[in-house]
């Protein structure tokens, strides 16, 4: 899915800059189970595709790997990696888009969230999120909580991808286990709607599932969702998707610039510079260079 955006033209200006609105923004999703030996899949993926937002779990990358090793050309990176083992999560976002990045009070690890401004009053929160099928009680209280927190912000757009190793999620409450039981009564609660309706998980020792989401806070905000093949050799797919608003573009604002010239100083100068004596040996562009140089 190539992001054949379309730009509706000039809307808004903050603080001198100039804004245009896009219509939607094409999206990337995907548990790549290891990043940094599948970026240069990912670089060539998007020098085809050209995505607005790129968002990853399970990157498993370390603190010694520099932004630098894992840029893509016009667009800006937010990371959170794991300490341990495994895990962490990233965000790509286009770096004409009006991005902020949102800390929460309490630290959430594999979490990142930012403010996508879509007009001067209304914000998209977009978050990224992994939780391990290993997470403690205490950390998946923490998760819900800091969920809760940011979502009660009432972001007008509302886009969150990630695994939260939940799968089947349209099963009845009473088959979940404590985690999949209050998270389902946070979704319901917002309410939240998940746009990922096919199995995207196909591990050999175990059966399809659903367990990446893509949750935003209306049910028409995403258009076109195509599963895609996986990462090298991540057992989850790729998601691309169409995210339905009105992003607002950085775009250049032209300036105006006036030059004054001081005619009375020019005159009285004038007769002071030294002229070519000899005219005739100089071409009609040697003399205009002598004249705009001497002035």
């Amino acid at each position: 899915m190539a992001a054949d955006r379309e730009e509706v033209g000039q809307d808004i200006t903050f603080n001198s800059i100039v804004f245009l609105h896009q219509k939607y923004l094409t999206c990337f999703y995907t548990n790549a189970q290891g990043l940094f030996s599948k970026f240069p899949e990912l670089n060539f993926r998007f020098i085809s595709g050209q995505w607005d937002i790129i968002a990853v779990t399970e990157t498993w990358l370390t603190a010694d790997i520099p932004d630098s090793e894992l840029s893509l050309p016009g667009m800006s990176l937010l990371r959170c990696d794991r300490p341990t083992r495994g895990g962490g999560v990233l965000l790509y976002y286009r770096k004409d888009l009006d991005c902020e990045q949102i800390h929460p009070p309490v630290s959430t690890p594999n979490t990142l969230w930012c403010r996508l401004r879509l007009s001067k009053h209304d914000g998209c929160l977009i978050g990224v999120i992994y939780r391990p099928p290993s997470a403690t009680e205490s950390a998946n209280m923490t998760l819900l909580n800091t969920m809760l927190h940011i979502l009660a912000k009432r972001f007008t757009h509302v886009l969150l991808m990630g695994d939260f190793n939940c799968p089947n999620l349209g099963k009845p409450m009473t088959s979940h286990p404590l985690f999949g039981q209050q998270f389902i009564k946070l979704i319901a609660s917002q309410p939240l709607y998940n746009h990922v309706k096919e199995h995207i998980r196909f591990g050999n020792l175990q059966s399809p599932s659903i367990l990446d989401l893509v949750l935003t806070n209306e049910e028409l905000m995403i258009e076109s969702v195509a599963v895609t093949t996986p990462l090298g050799r991540s057992d989850h797919a790729v998601l691309l998707f169409k995210y339905i608003c009105y992003a607002s573009v950085k775009a250049i604002n032209p300036k105006n610039v006036r030059t004054f010239i001081d005619y009375a100083k020019l005159e009285s100068l004038a007769p002071s510079i030294q002229w070519i004596s000899h005219r005739e040996e100089y071409n009609h562009l040697s003399l205009w260079h002598e004249f705009t140089d001497s002035l």
